[in-house]
């Protein structure tokens, strides 16, 4: 009940490339429905580990980061209240093991509410 199949999947990177990104699901069979489940690969479990570290920061303006990996390379994206918080995301992301280098992308926007 269980087949591995290659997905293929495209991934957007800030510089509006896109990259294939390999990865493998299995068929699983639950309750009598069959679904397809994606395998754990690298890169989502480091992201996976970022998204978790910016949520447990405590600063609601980092739940709402958008993450990238690629083959360890992480990109930061979206917009933040200040530069302190740009600079907590940095901090939390480059303290993970996994990451080779990080492009902190962030926008400091003072008219965002900080929700502290």
């Amino acid at each position: 009940m269980l087949a591995g199949n290659p997905v293929l999947f495209f991934v957007m990177l800030p510089d509006l490339f896109i990259l294939p990104v390999k990865t493998k699901e299995r068929m699983v069979k639950l309750q009598g429905e069959t679904r397809s489940v994606l395998l754990p690969n690298p890169d989502n479990q480091l992201m996976a580990r970022i998204r978790r570290a910016l949520r447990n920061s405590g600063y609601a303006p980092l739940f709402r980061v958008r993450v990238v990996v690629d083959q360890g390379a992480v990109f930061l994206e979206g917009e933040v209240p200040t530069y302190f918080l740009k600079q907590v995301a940095q901090t939390r992301v480059l303290s993970l093991d996994g990451v080779k280098t990080l492009t902190n992308e962030l926008v400091v926007e003072r008219n965002i509410e900080p929700h502290f």
